[in-house]
């Protein structure tokens, strides 16, 4: 006698555990790969619950190895395409693995690409970096593209979570405008996916990649805060604030690239703290006579 039960597996690129077929198995009379060859070769609708029909490619059977593992075989009957671990039943740990892994493969990148450029960075040694397989690294990244992409896409990310606790704080307009200069600034020195992001930002054209989304946020966030401190008479009311919003970005981005070049990035807090020396008395407004 056997019987037949949900087989779970991982499906395709998805890290995410689930049933994609059923397990044809044995009694004690027959054995367990006997049960496995019979699974193999039966129809259909034997191995695949009829929900699964319109989008499960490929079947699993587990097979009786040890640690046990999954055989994928494709629906058309064709030959044996891989072998998997078997991972039923712990669908949440590996769900997190697949993040953590992720994660890691971006900082590691982060940091290669922080060193050496986009240009002279290898897939090799991002994988030495952040200690995982090619194969894992694949699994996430098609190419090395899509990873520096992925490493501009985080690095936005964490200095906008940090800029957006002092957009929303209670400081006046001009000083949040100023405290997110110096939070960049600061996650310029300790951020290494900051840094990595910030390279590939000016090496764009490398891989042919569109950057100014960062930018225009940048720009928005800059000008919003600047119509906001002009309400509040802190700024003078001619001011075109889309336009110094556009000046702005561009002397914040000059000064902390320069202060890359000259120091590696030592004085970038100072230079900021000037720029804004600078800035300041042309945006006050003008004191009454």
């Amino acid at each position: 006698m056997s019987c037949i039960t949900p087989l779970y597996g991982p499906m395709d690129n998805n890290p995410q555990p689930r049933c994609v077929g059923l397990l044809h198995r044995a009694s004690p009379q027959t054995g367990c790969a006997g049960a496995t060859a019979k699974a193999a070769r039966l129809p259909l609708k034997s191995r695949i619950s009829s929900e699964q029909n319109q989008t499960v490619q490929s079947v699993y059977v587990r097979l009786a190895y040890k640690p046990p593992m999954v055989a994928l075989w494709s629906l058309d009957g064709g030959p044996l395409l891989r072998l998997l671990p078997d991972l039923r039943g712990h669908p949440p740990p590996m769900q997190q693995r697949a993040k953590d892994t992720r994660l890691s493969v971006i900082e590691g990148a982060a940091r290669v690409f922080a060193e050496i450029g986009y240009g002279n960075a290898s897939l090799t040694d991002i994988t030495k970096r952040a200690g995982v397989t090619k194969g894992a690294l694949y699994f996430h990244f098609t190419s090395k593209r899509e990873l520096a992409l992925a490493v501009i896409e985080e690095q936005h990310a964490i200095v906008l979570a940090a800029g957006s606790e002092i957009v929303a704080s209670d400081a006046p307009a001009l000083d949040r405008l100023i405290g997110l200069c110096r939070m960049f600034g600061q996650q310029l020195l300790d951020e290494p996916v900051v840094q990595g992001g910030i390279r590939l930002t000016f090496e764009a054209s490398a891989f042919d990649a569109d950057v100014s989304g960062p930018y225009q946020d940048w720009i928005n966030t800059a000008e919003q805060l600047l119509r906001q401190a002009a309400a509040d008479g802190a700024v003078r009311p001619e001011l075109d604030a889309a336009a110094f919003a556009r000046y702005l970005v561009a002397s914040f981005t000059g000064v902390q690239m320069v202060s890359d070049v000259l120091t590696s990035r030592e004085d970038v807090l100072l230079r900021i703290d000037q720029m804004w020396e600078f800035m300041l008395p042309a945006l006050r407004p003008a004191p009454i006579a």
